[in-house]
């Protein structure tokens, strides 16, 4: 980390030229300068350091190579890609500025969500051409990529090539345990390597960073895999238990003995009605609610609640819908129902019937 363009040439004089240089404090590949060499750096630096909110700039090694994302879950892989730069690939025939041009006809007839980044050759596109040892009018080699930029960011968008079956052991080693190592469940970790397939003691590779909050979705290779992302993460089908009681003092007392029952499973079974709330070791938890609906819904964001039983004794629902998608069980336990807003008044016999289909068909819907 450096502040002057001094401190700034001395750190790399004793990284080893060239080096990468790039703002401390921002991401997306913004401002990352590569193949920096002694005549580059004050450009560099400037760029960097304007970016920057805190004036600060990064001096790294540069390692040779391509970046690999490695997505983490669960102390396993879920998957690997290779992010290669905005570019394009040759099919023989075609000349480099021709290829672009078609590729941005294609992108331009799709919906803006679903356009790359790709973009008229510039500057910085003839730069990473040339490092290519081609040049726009030429005619690369069916299945040749042709890189647009130096390198993947954000920023500039690129091309995933799928490599999760073409890992070696020893790759996917470091990964995990550098996830272990900073206790993250899920983590994108992004390895620089000339080839993923040779290990990294052979190759110079590294690992550049470990993502805690890797995007997921965000391209086609990524998407097909949040199926298995989400079965890793969650248990059974990633819901709950929830009965619902429908009644009187009997209908919470029917509650108390299912809750019993339960017990045996392990704690965290809870109980509640429009006023009372009790936790999985049966004491009353204290909510601002009068309302079964927003006590309902409280509970469901607490990981403590394996299983939750509601005791429905007014009319609240028919008028809010219920509070959850569906219900496992029903329990008619008769008793009279109440007015939600006047507890004192009961509820007409048909407004109870509304209810007990309101429940009951919810109950159905899960069978089907």
């Amino acid at each position: 980390m450096v502040s002057s363009i001094a401190d700034a040439r001395a750190a790399a004089e004793r990284l080893g030229w060239p080096v990468v240089v790039k703002p401390a404090d921002l991401d997306r590949g913004e401002g990352v300068s590569v193949d920096v060499e002694a005549t580059r750096l004050q450009t560099a630096f400037d760029e960097a350091q304007c970016l920057s909110r805190a004036k600060q700039v990064v001096v790294e090694r540069q390692v040779e190579g391509i970046c690999h994302r490695l997505f983490l879950a669960s102390g396993r892989l879920l998957y690997a890609v290779k992010r290669l730069p905005m570019g394009v690939y040759g099919d023989g025939t075609h000349s480099v500025e021709a290829l672009v041009s078609a590729e941005l006809t294609v992108q331009a007839r799709r919906p803006p969500w679903r356009r790359s980044e790709l973009r008229p050759i510039d500057d910085l596109a003839r730069e990473a051409i040339r490092e290519a040892g081609l040049i726009e009018t030429s005619i690369p080699e069916a299945g040749r990529f042709i890189p647009l930029r130096r390198l993947e960011s954000t920023a500039w968008g690129g091309i995933d090539e799928d490599v999760t079956d073409h890992i070696h052991p020893e790759n996917l080693r470091v990964a995990l345990a550098a996830a272990e190592l900073l206790g993250l469940d899920v983590a994108g970790i992004d390895i620089i390597s000339s080839d993923l397939s040779v290990p990294w003691h052979r190759n110079g590779a590294i690992i550049n960073e470990v993502n805690v909050a890797p995007l997921l979705g965000g391209g086609e290779i990524s998407r097909r895999h949040i199926g298995e992302y989400l079965t890793r993460l969650l248990q059974g089908d990633g819901r709950i238990p929830i009965e619902a009681f429908l009644g009187g003092e009997t209908a919470w007392r029917a509650a108390l003995e299912r809750g019993k029952s339960l017990d045996g499973e392990g704690s965290g079974i809870f109980i509640t009605n429009s006023k009372k709330t009790l936790g999985g070791d049966g004491q009353e938890i204290p909510m601002p609610f009068q309302s079964l609906y927003e006590r309902c819904r409280a509970l469901l964001l607490s990981r403590q609640v394996r299983a939750l039983l509601l005791v429905v004794q007014d009319d609240e629902w028919l008028r809010t819908g219920l509070p959850v998608e569906y219900l496992d069980s029903f329990v008619d336990a008769g008793g009279g129902l109440r007015r939600h807003q006047n507890l004192d008044l009961t509820l007409p016999k048909e407004e109870e019937q509304a209810m007990r289909h309101l429940l009951a068909e919810r109950v159905r819907a899960t069978g089907a």
